[in-house]
């Protein structure tokens, strides 16, 4: 029998038909929700950094970078947020970091990858999307116009719009291309 322990499980995506789970364990977990089982498992990070700024509550003792508060994932990449706010880019065949994204100045709360996979979406409690080109990782831009923390958000089927809602129950409404906000999203959209 296998889980996580020492604190929440806080991250939950889909993967080529296996379920992969984050948490303050410093473990990401591949389980096969067909035969019930845990397939393999990874470090969330080996750095010990602490916050920028208040990173969200949690029951381990580790350090805040070892402690997961979010995963996504497509058919080649997987993105695992540390309680830090940095984001570590892992292909999905080989799941050693890559890459580490660390322009968001709190933690992470949730990710997507655009449908057609050009792009990864980061919400961070500092009350902006972040928006990355997954053929260099390099920013693509910040969207910005929330007056709280991202709770949540989404992609259209079309990867030209980021739906986004946040602590203050704002649901906005960004271009992808520019990360302009769209007055006008819920009307367009």
């Amino acid at each position: 029998m296998y889980s996580h322990d020492n604190g929440e499980v806080w991250g939950l995506t889909e993967q080529e038909g296996m379920i992969l789970t984050s948490g303050d364990d410093n473990k990401v977990m591949m389980w096969n929700p067909e035969s019930r089982t845990m397939e393999k498992t990874w470090e969330v990070s080996s750095r010990r950094a602490k916050a920028k700024r208040g990173g969200a509550s949690t029951m381990s003792r580790l350090p805040d970078s070892q402690c997961s508060r979010s995963i996504a994932g497509n058919d080649s990449w997987f993105a695992v947020a540390g309680n830090d706010g940095k984001v570590s880019i892992r292909a999905a065949r080989d799941p050693t970091e890559l890459h580490l994204l660390g322009d968001s100045t709190e933690w992470i709360e949730v990710m997507s990858f655009s449908p057609d996979g050009k792009y990864l979406a980061v919400g961070s409690h500092d009350n902006h999307v972040y928006v990355y080109t997954t053929s260099d990782w390099k920013l693509h831009g910040k969207c910005r116009g929330h007056s709280s923390y991202i709770m949540a958000l989404d992609w259209c089927a079309e990867s030209k719009i980021i739906r986004s809602n946040c602590g203050a129950y704002e649901l906005l409404f960004f271009v992808a291309e520019t990360c302009d906000q769209d007055p006008s999203g819920r009307s367009n959209y």
